[in-house]
Formats: structure tokens, C-alpha cells, sequence
């Protein structure tokens, strides 16, 4: 399997954004700690392949669930492009992604 270079849009950097102020509200540690497992959890999956399920709001489109989080990406031979992040409880749609997310 063939090791994809990660790269992450802004508005993936962005969504778990919100889910670091909750816990850290509670935790600071444990919000840190959450992040940091959240993406190195993304880092290894793009290093070493990945499982996960397409999604029909956009072709090519797939995703993997990790922590109540669906990482929403597509890949090409060399690149693994995270375009989101958001809770699994969230309803996507075709609004949920821009037309540069799909680039």
C-alpha cells in the first residue's frame, strides 16, 4: 500500500475546534489530549491506508469514524486530503462541502 501524503484544508484544521473548547472547559488536558490523538489518528491513516465508506454527497468522497468524529477526505495516488471534520451526529449535504473542497 502506498503512503499518501496528508494534507489537511483549513476547515478541517478548524472543525474540531469547537469540541477542544467544550472539553476544555472541563479538562484542558483531556481536550489536548483528544486533539492530538484525533490527528494523529488521521496522520497514521494516511500513512498506512485506510478503511472506510464513500459517501454520495460528492463522487469520490469517502470517510472513517474515529471518537464520535467522521473525517470526511478523497485521495488520489499520492495525496490524502482531508476536507472535514465534523461529529458523527452531524447531517451532511451537499452544502456541507465547497466546490474547492472537492478540487
Amino acid at each position: 500500500m502506498l503512503a499518501r501524503r496528508l494534507n489537511m484544508s483549513r476547515r478541517a484544521l478548524k472543525n474540531p475546534a469547537g469540541a477542544f473548547e467544550y472539553i476544555a472547559e472541563e479538562n484542558p488536558v483531556a481536550a489536548d489530549a483528544f486533539i492530538t490523538d484525533l490527528t494523529d489518528h488521521i496522520e497514521r491513516t494516511a500513512g498506512l491506508g485506510f478503511i472506510s465508506t464513500s459517501r454520495d454527497v460528492f463522487p469520490g468522497l469517502r470517510y472513517f469514524v474515529y471518537r464520535e468524529r467522521c473525517i470526511y477526505f478523497f485521495v488520489t495516488e499520492t495525496d490524502f486530503n482531508v476536507v472535514r471534520v465534523l461529529h458523527g451526529r452531524r447531517t451532511i449535504s451537499p452544502s456541507t462541502f465547497t466546490e474547492s473542497d472537492t478540487d
